[in-house]
């Protein structure tokens, strides 16, 4: 519900919703007219008092029409939508980890939640209509069996890395000082170089420079240096000597290297968000195509054949990329981000998450390689509309990249090594 064309005061004393206001929300936007007022004859405002409040959880969705919400959790920065933002056309999150605050009172647009099915539908009708892979004219006999095995999980994932698994355990304990988990990251002089060179690189701006393991341990805590330390040890993963695999899985560690410097930055600058784990998702949203390369380099029919392949990857690596970081025992959220990473038109909710920021720096990235492909217009999808609070439009988000091209640049090249 737009604020433009009237003060909050009067939206706030509405008493039903129209079908504009319907036409205004994200999901819904350009829907036929007579679908917008039967959601709108379903739809109901719900005021909300000032001070803390919740999102109702109720099996339907909630959109902020008037007023300010802001949204805290222990440890991270404090978020604020106002109805005046375009994160605001977006479902607000319902998860219970927020203590929702309204300073002086809100209205929300109650939807239920069929018709935000339907809206995500017609949002991915805007994208180009994804690949039927049983159907298609290249699908062989053996190109289907492969397929299956993969869909079935019947493939060697690979496996985390010991040192991944080592240093994690180390710094989740509570028995372990600072000194002790730079002492075990030391016995990895290449890892303990790529760590200082990235924390005193120009993306960290730090004045004074940390010269040793338990200083930055120090500095950045606990948190920041697990997402760093995983961060340069998962290179190792990208490295074969098949002449087959060499050359896809370098071309993917340098894409990655590119789309994580650029996560780096978009991350710092939205409010909530970690830049440090911005760059590790961004790392790890591709790492579905380790096992696809690795099981194609033993079929020759499909590893000569580069549209089937090729086909076979984008379908692919994003169910595969989450079962393997699921194996691995990371957590949801980074494999999620590796399921959803070619989905453009992931609504998500009002408040920008790292699939989000990596959604966009792929944009950025391709557009900065002149990479030509079924890409979708930088403002056109959900993800442009929470970063930044939403305040970024192209030209700001192209700037702000601009500006900070030497952190990129820096970055980029400390994490391809």
């Amino acid at each position: 519900m737009s604020l433009n064309t009237s003060t909050a005061e009067r939206e706030m004393s509405k008493k039903e919703v129209t079908y504009r206001d319907i036409q205004h929300l994200a999901p819904f936007k350009d829907v036929r007219d007579n679908l917008s007022t039967s959601i709108a004859s379903n739809a109901h405002l719900v005021k909300l008092n000032a001070g803390s409040t919740e999102i109702p959880r109720d099996g339907k969705v909630y959109f902020l029409a008037a007023g300010i919400l802001q949204f805290s959790v222990p440890g991270v920065q404090q978020r604020s939508i106002s109805a005046k933002d375009p994160a605001a056309t977006i479902p607000l999150p319902q998860d219970p980890k927020w203590h929702v605050k309204s300073p002086s009172g809100a209205l929300l647009i109650q939807v239920p939640k069929r018709y935000l099915d339907l809206g995500e539908d017609h949002l991915h009708q805007e994208s180009a209509e994804s690949s039927d892979l049983t159907g298609c004219s290249i699908a062989g006999e053996l190109y289907l069996q492969f397929f299956e095995t993969l869909k079935k999980g019947k493939v060697d994932l690979p496996g985390l890395p010991d040192t991944m698994i080592k240093i994690g355990d180390a710094i989740d304990s509570d028995s372990t000082s600072n000194n002790d988990i730079a002492n075990l990251i030391q016995t990895d002089p290449a890892l303990t170089a790529r760590l200082i060179s990235i924390v005193n690189s120009a993306a960290y701006g730090r004045s004074v420079k940390i010269n040793s393991l338990s200083q930055a341990i120090g500095t950045l805590g606990r948190k920041r240096v697990r997402n760093l330390v995983f961060s340069s040890i998962v290179k190792n993963l990208f490295v074969s000597k098949s002449p087959f695999l060499k050359q896809h899985l370098t071309d993917l560690w340098q894409r990655s290297c590119k789309i994580a410097a650029i996560s780096f930055v978009l991350a710092d600058i939205t409010p909530g968000l970690d830049p440090d784990r911005a760059m590790l998702c961004a790392l790890m949203h591709d790492i579905g195509v380790i096992p696809i390369v690795t099981a194609a380099n033993k079929q020759p029919d499909l590893k000569d054949d580069a549209e089937k392949f090729n086909l076979l990857l984008n379908e692919m690596k994003g169910e595969i990329g989450a079962l393997t970081l699921r194996s691995w025992g990371l957590d949801s959220e980074i494999a999620e981000v590796a399921s959803n990473a070619n989905n453009w038109w992931r609504l998500g909710t009002a408040l920008a998450d790292y699939l989000d920021v990596i959604l966009i720096a792929r944009l950025h990235a391709a557009a900065s390689d002149g990479v030509q492909g079924d890409y979708p217009i930088l403002d056109s999808i959900p993800a442009f509309q929470k970063l930044a609070l939403g305040k970024l439009t192209p030209h700001k988000s192209i700037a702000v990249l601009e500006d900070a091209r030497q952190k990129i640049e820096e970055l980029e090249s400390l994490l391809i090594g």
